[in-house]
C-alpha cells in the first residue's frame, strides 16, 4: 500500500508539473500575440493606452449559428479558431496580467466603467471619462484568444471606444512564423461614427 500511495504522489506531481509548465507556455503564447494585436492596433497618436481588464465576451454566436464558417470564408483563419475563440469567450475573465508591452499602458475595471458611464447621455459620458482620461485616447477592450488545432494561428476581437460617435470592434487574425506572431488580417464588425 505504501509502494501504491508513493507512485500515486509522484505521479500527481509530475501531472501537476506538467500542467504548470504547458499553463506556463499557454499564458506566454497569450501574452505574445496580445501585444502583437496591440502594437497593430493602437492609434498612433495614443499616449497612453486604456484597457478594459475584463475580457469581452462573445455576443456574435447566438445571432450567426454560421458565425465561424462565414469568418473563416472572410479572414481565411481556420473555422476551428473561431469555434475554440466562442467557446472561450462565454464568461469574462481578467485579461490584466496577460497584457505586456513597452506602451503605457494602464487597466480599468468594468466597475469602474459601469460607474463612469451611468449618466444620462453617452456625450455627457465622454466629457466625464475625457476629463477623467485625459491622456487616453478611449479605452481598449480585448476578448479572450481562440487558437487553431496546431496553435499556429489566434483570432481574438479588439474594441477601440474613443467617445459617443467613436470607436470600433474587429476580429484580429494572427499568424505563428518562425515562433513569432504577427497580425495577418483584421475584419471591422462595428464601427461607430
Amino acid at each position: 500500500m505504501l509502494l501504491y500511495n508513493t507512485i500515486v504522489v509522484i505521479a500527481g506531481a509530475f501531472i501537476t508539473a506538467n500542467a504548470q509548465s504547458e499553463f506556463s507556455r499557454q499564458n506566454d503564447e497569450d501574452i505574445r500575440i496580445y501585444t502583437a494585436a496591440l502594437e497593430h492596433g493602437i492609434p498612433s497618436q495614443a499616449k497612453k493606452i486604456l484597457i478594459l481588464e475584463d475580457s469581452l465576451i462573445d455576443t456574435f454566436s447566438n445571432n450567426d449559428e454560421n458565425l465561424a464558417d462565414n469568418l473563416s470564408k472572410e479572414t481565411g483563419i481556420s473555422a476551428k479558431c473561431f469555434e475554440e475563440w466562442s467557446l472561450r469567450n462565454k464568461e469574462s475573465t481578467s485579461v490584466k496580467f496577460k497584457i505586456f508591452s513597452e506602451l503605457d499602458i494602464d487597466f480599468m475595471s468594468a466597475y469602474d466603467i459601469d460607474t463612469l458611464f451611468a449618466g444620462a447621455t453617452a456625450k455627457e459620458n465622454w466629457e466625464q471619462f475625457n476629463n477623467l482620461y485625459e491622456d487616453y485616447d478611449g479605452f481598449i477592450a480585448i476578448s479572450r484568444i481562440g487558437y487553431n488545432d496546431t496553435k499556429d494561428q489566434a483570432v481574438l476581437l479588439l474594441e477601440h471606444h474613443c467617445g459617443p460617435s467613436c470607436g470600433t470592434g474587429k476580429f484580429i487574425n494572427l499568424k505563428k512564423t518562425l515562433n513569432k506572431w504577427a497580425v495577418r488580417s483584421t475584419l471591422t464588425m462595428w464601427l461607430a461614427y
